[in-house]
């Protein structure tokens, strides 16, 4: 008997369907930019690293929840009154992309039945419709470019890190570009592997290759540049002076799936 239950089991596993789409009840849930809830989790949950202490995380759930639901009715499209600059939009999108790449990545934690890969192609309640963290993603490359993807918080090794506190309008344009750099220089996310001479690039980078080369042709960079030599114009400090130790090193596309960047 036992053996006639293990088959259909592990049958089930290996044709498991895509994750169900998140919904949540917004019922009397009133529109308005406040991002109250997602401060109290950032600031109690979120380390010095980026990474998410999951204990922590569990007496705030519902504070995360409720921010979700606030965001779920409230966006540059179901409420574009309250956005009308294109700071502001991308401010909302880099906290509904940092809101819900965490709620994410703790449903993984709770069920190992959703994999790592998926996460970026579940859908959820934002802006009034349905998207994912992937069409967030394409809102930000319209709103701000290829600088805004790459900065964007994420809840794995492949993405730049999580903030501790929510974005402001005032500053995203700054903060962007200090995450842009900040991800550069980041050991666990941006791999330079000096026994190899090879410089791993996450795929948020790699993506976008093509675009950031354009862009040094077009301030006068030569044909035969690579993107090493590409990016040393786009970051400052530590972060350019890793790259320039990395001149000449072959450029690949990191393939190896990120870890999540949960704490216990």
């Amino acid at each position: 008997m036992i053996c006639c239950m293990l088959i259909p089991a592990v049958w089930f596993v290996g044709c498991a369907k895509q994750p169900a789409p998140i919904t949540m009840d917004t019922t009397g849930v009133a529109p308005k930019v406040d991002f109250s809830d997602l401060a109290a989790v950032l600031e109690e949950v979120v380390d010095k690293k980026g990474y998410i202490e999951t204990e922590k995380f569990e007496p705030l759930s519902d504070r995360l929840i409720r921010q979700l639901k606030l965001l779920a009715v409230t966006g540059p499209t179901a409420t574009p009154g309250l956005f009308p600059d294109p700071e502001q939009r991308l401010a909302y999108w880099y906290n509904a992309r940092t809101a819900w790449a965490m709620e994410l990545a703790m449903r993984r934690h709770k069920s190992k039945l959703i994999r790592p890969d998926e996460l970026g192609t579940i859908t959820f309640p934002l802006d009034g419709r349905r998207m994912t963290l992937t069409e967030i993603d394409a809102k930000l490359n319209t709103t701000g470019g290829y600088h805004a993807v790459i900065a964007a918080p994420g809840s794995n090794l492949r993405r730049a890190s999580l903030p501790e506190k929510p974005f402001d309008a005032k500053t995203i344009r700054v903060e962007i570009k200090t995450r842009f750099g900040a991800f550069v220089n980041d050991t666990e996310r941006f791999v330079i592997d000096v026994a190899t001479m090879e410089i791993r690039f996450p795929p948020v980078f790699w993506k976008y290759r093509e675009e950031i080369l354009a862009d040094y042709a077009r301030d006068g960079g030569g044909p035969q540049a690579t993107l090493t030599t590409a990016l040393l114009s786009q970051v400052s400090g530590s972060a350019l002076r890793r790259l320039q130790d990395a001149v000449g090193y072959k450029c690949v596309e990191n393939h190896q799936a990120g870890e999540l960047v949960l704490v216990e």
